[in-house]
């Protein structure tokens, strides 16, 4: 139970709990107040010249911080982690969710992306996880600092997984990534639909309507996707790309990281879906009008496409005229 005033508890004759009068505990109340303004941060979540307040604890490296949390009684602190490579991912969502189960609702856990890697479903893993937010990396530490104080008095209160394998299985349900023939797309989707709207993911099929002189086949060898959980299928009408976890704002970007040409150049329209009834009622349409891949003559092309891509350029060198 949480509240803001404290009370002696007494067991009557018949075996209840009854209350006394209010007891004022000024000695709990100042270690809260304390606590509430005191800050662990990594120093690689410091790449800037900046002056920092007293009640700023500086350790080395996110390792090193987690593992003196551990040994150290922290009531409503504020834990402020660096983000760099992809690669940590899985483990700072593990020692995020253990720091929260082990430290209770108090602490504030913030996480401060040092580069633009974090993806949307990245995001709602580490929220899941027990993490309070996630400060965006192009937001300098003077304004870190406000957004952190804005938060101390918070208690965190989203449900946490039962145990880390639950936590974990948030991204590994996302298992298909690329070109899927109509029936496997129409399947996949269906599955993620139902998904998201168990952990409230946001998700989009978009429909890129074919040039007349174009042909699908041709669209596909220009379609490059490496996220997982992003995939797309061909129809005689139209490709259809469904991204798994992606905020609405985001799609038109990202769809023109997939292609070689602009969307704009290379297709004749694009439509955005991104409602489930909507999309159960296009999916019988891609099923209807299914374009026929052969997915090895698909894959040959573009692994030669691959392999010219990596060649690097050849230079021409000068060599002396030899006259006879």
């Amino acid at each position: 139970m949480t509240t803001d005033k404290t009370y002696r508890l007494k067991i009557n004759n018949e075996n209840y709990f009854i209350a006394l009068k209010e007891v004022a505990s000024p000695s709990s109340i100042n270690t809260s107040y304390h606590d509430t303004e005191r800050i662990y941060v990594t120093a690689t979540a410091l790449h800037e010249s900046v002056t920092l307040h007293n009640s700023v604890n500086v350790i080395n490296t996110n390792e090193e911080l987690f593992s003196l949390l551990d040994s150290i009684s922290v009531q409503a602190s504020t834990i402020v982690l660096s983000y760099q490579k992809i690669s940590e991912l899985e483990s700072m969502s593990r020692q995020c969710y253990h720091l929260r189960k082990s430290k209770g609702s108090a602490i504030k856990i913030v996480i401060r992306e040092m580069t633009s890697i974090l993806r949307y479903i990245d995001e709602k893993l580490l929220l899941n996880a027990g993490v309070n937010f996630i400060i965006p990396f192009n937001v300098s530490f003077s304004r870190c600092i406000s957004l952190i104080e804005s938060i101390q008095g918070q208690i965190f209160t989203r449900k946490l997984p039962n145990n880390e394998n639950e936590l974990l299985k948030y991204n590994q349900d996302f298992d298909q990534k690329g070109y899927l023939a109509n029936t496997d797309f129409k399947d996949y989707c269906s599955k993620i639909m139902v998904i998201a709207a168990q952990k409230s993911i946001r998700f989009a099929l978009i429909k890129l309507s074919l040039l007349s002189s174009m042909k699908a086949i041709d669209c596909l060898h220009l379609c490059h996707i490496y996220r997982d959980g992003d995939i797309v299928t061909a129809c005689n009408h139209a490709l259809y790309v469904f991204f798994s976890a992606i905020r609405l704002n985001d799609v038109h970007a990202t769809l023109n990281q997939l292609f070689d040409i602009p969307i704009e150049s290379l297709f004749l329209s694009y439509t955005i879906i991104d409602n489930a009834i909507d999309i159960k009622a296009e999916l019988p349409i891609i099923i209807k009008r299914a374009q026929p891949i052969k997915i090895e003559t698909l894959l040959e092309k573009q692994n030669l496409y691959d392999d010219t891509k990596k060649k690097t350029v050849q230079f021409s060198i000068n060599k002396p005229l030899t006259l006879n």
